[in-house]
């Protein structure tokens, strides 16, 4: 990944643990299920391109590649909005 694709991905973490530790301070049960939700949400959407391309392994694994930095961030967010 180039250096302005990590930057990005470094401030996109930061955005969401600031939103996510808001969004907790303000009403915590619904937060939670946001968060969480974001997260189901970026899974299936990967899911749903391996069902769809189950013969373009290739392309599988550039997804994969594509979608990890994301799935990361909003782990990394939603565990440190958890945990401040």
């Amino acid at each position: 990944m180039n250096t302005a694709a990590q930057l990005a991905f470094v401030l996109l973490g930061e955005a969401y643990a600031d939103l996510a530790r808001s969004l907790l301070k303000i009403d915590e049960e619904p937060a939670r299920e946001l968060l969480r939700s974001v997260e189901l949400r970026a899974q299936r959407k990967l899911d749903s391109f391996h069902e769809h391309d189950a013969d373009a392994t290739s392309d599988r694994e550039l997804m994969n590649h594509a979608a990890q930095p994301v799935l990361v961030v909003l782990r990394g967010a939603h565990a440190a909005a958890l945990q401040g």
